[in-house]
């Protein structure tokens, strides 16, 4: 019966600490919006100040498997046939992993004059192979939408004839072609707002939570019974000016001491 009594009574005191702290929180709820807004606010305009915007353009490249032809009857073998599927999956595999060598990132640098090195470019370009086709999607980034076009569609080219030489499979064809993008990719704006705004009152929550943790100070009639388990026989009422007064006291003491 006991543990019973005892296990109620720290339900209850927990239950009754997280009102107070909802209370708390409730409380400062003007500084809390207002860190929120500010935060917001100041990612916003550093999004939009100081962050370059950038640009995707995407090249469709369509992999043939070794051995296939271009022509439509060689394409249609090759979908009835398990093993040219599969052999043209380990193509695409084979493609990705070549297309960022040293060989077409020089050659794409010269055909096109970029002043950048070899590893600058080729952390540019990503690729994205579709589930369950031979579709090599080869996207660039760059902060100038021109320029990520004409490199999308440069290392496609240079891509496809290098790797078919090397690799001794038919060529493969450029379906689409990248094109300009008319919108940035990156950074977006209002994410960068909203996760401010989270990040603003969560930490604002976060302190105001330990401050009112970290203070053991009585302050309320329910204090005393709470803390020291003593009832109160009565209040002292404090007159106007006499907490000043107490305040002007301790420094002339403060003083004094010194």
């Amino acid at each position: 019966m006991e543990n019973t009594s005892v296990n109620t009574n720290s339900n209850e005191e927990i239950e009754i600490d997280l009102r107070e702290l909802f209370g708390v929180l409730i409380s400062h709820w003007v500084i809390i919006l207002a860190v929120g807004i500010i935060c917001a606010v100041a990612a916003g305009v550093f999004t939009k100040l100081c962050i370059t915007p950038m640009y995707q353009s995407t090249t469709k490249i369509y992999m043939l498997s070794k051995g296939e032809s271009s022509s439509s009857g060689g394409v249609s073998a090759a979908l009835t046939s398990i093993t040219d599927m599969q052999m043209g999956s380990q193509i695409i595999t084979d493609f990705q992993a070549m297309i960022t060598c040293d060989p077409i990132m020089e050659k794409v640098i010269d055909n096109l004059e970029l002043d950048v090195k070899n590893e600058e470019l080729a952390a540019q370009i990503s690729t994205n192979n579709p589930k369950d086709t031979r579709i090599l999607e080869l996207t660039v980034t760059d902060a100038d939408p021109f320029i990520a076009k004409e490199i999308a569609n440069e290392v496609a080219d240079v891509s496809i004839e290098y790797i078919a030489e090397v690799m001794g499979v038919e060529p493969s064809n450029v379906f689409q072609q990248a094109k300009v993008a008319e919108t940035k990719s990156s950074p977006s704006t209002s994410k960068n707002v909203m996760i401010a705004f989270i990040v603003g009152i969560v930490l604002v929550c976060a302190i105001i939570i330990v401050r009112y943790l970290l203070d053991d100070t009585i302050q309320s009639q329910e204090d005393v019974e709470k803390y020291l388990g003593i009832n109160t026989l009565g209040l002292i009422p404090v007159e106007e000016g006499s907490m000043e007064q107490l305040k002007k006291d301790r420094k002339k003491r403060r003083k004094g001491l010194d």
